[in-house]
């Protein structure tokens, strides 16, 4: 028998709505538990094939003492070893002398007594004193520092030996890889809130002759060496992108007179100093190398 209530649409809304509600709570708890199983796996399998820690990278003496057990060198031994190599045409004039550092005993020589020009294998041996001499860790910092004793406004871009600060704007390679930026230390500078109105110079760090005994002023316009100082733009290029760009006669004037530029200052309001007495570093306006 049927009755009249199983037959009315009413009863039929309700009970579908009520099943339809079930079965939205039962696939909502279905992808709840599916997306957490996934996520947990996902999680897992990250953590079981996460990269390792990179090792310690100590860095092992590039000079050591020789050990006394090492094989005490010989005329001989030494031509054998670079006769050959030296007789390489490709090499054109080659000359030099070996030397014993222990007995001062001359092992080996070519051409020792014909004058010669060193050119670039000076770089060698300023390498050689740089690592000698400095830690392995030394940074050359350039800073930006205020004149809290006398003109207001008045900001000092003291050199810290850095030759290859760049004026590069930000987001463009720089000739010299990594160098610091021009731009870095006047985005610091107007986070200090300090109205700049003038620049100095100070190159007080390096002291005697700014150009070595023998080199030719023409050489600064044919691009092979500009003055060294203690901050120095684009090592003095004058067109940092140019391989044969030539150098400029006032490399540390030049980086003074690029950060008046970017802090909107007049280049003419720009200078080389002596050190301040008093001097506020506006931290943290320093960009190291």
């Amino acid at each position: 028998m049927v009755t009249a209530r199983a037959l009315d649409p009413r009863h039929w809304r309700r009970s579908t709505h009520a099943l339809l509600a079930v079965a939205v709570v039962l696939a909502i708890a279905a992808l709840v538990l599916l997306a957490s199983l996934t996520t947990g796996a996902s999680t897992a399998h990250q953590l079981q094939s996460a990269d390792p820690e990179p090792t310690l990278v100590i860095p092992a003496p590039g000079v050591v003492p020789v050990s006394d057990s090492a094989p005490v060198p010989t005329a001989d031994g030494l031509a054998q070893a670079l006769d050959k190599a030296l007789s390489d045409p490709a090499l054109g004039m080659f000359t030099g002398r070996v030397t014993d550092a222990l007995t001062g005993r001359e092992l080996w020589q070519q051409g020792s007594t014909v004058p010669m020009v060193p050119a670039s294998t000076n770089k060698v041996l300023t390498a050689a004193a740089a690592l000698l001499t400095l830690e392995r860790d030394a940074k050359l910092t350039t800073s930006v520092v205020a004149d809290t004793a006398g003109q207001r406004g008045l900001v000092t871009l003291v050199g810290g030996g850095d030759p290859i600060v760049s004026a590069a704007p930000a987001g463009t390679d720089t000739w010299y890889r990594d160098a610091a930026r021009i731009s870095d230390l006047a985005d610091q500078v107007r986070k200090s809130g300090v109205a700049v109105t003038s620049i100095t110079v100070d190159i007080s760090r390096f002291g005697g002759p700014s150009m070595a005994p023998g080199w030719d002023p023409a050489d600064i316009e044919g691009g092979d060496v500009a003055p060294i100082q203690a901050v120095m733009l684009d090592a003095g290029r004058t067109q940092p992108t140019d391989y044969d760009s030539r150098r400029s006669t006032t490399p540390a004037l030049d980086a003074g007179r690029a950060l008046a530029t970017a802090l909107g200052v007049d280049r003419k309001r720009c200078a080389l100093t002596r050190p301040l007495r008093r001097r506020n570093p506006l931290p943290p306006c320093s960009r190291r190398r």
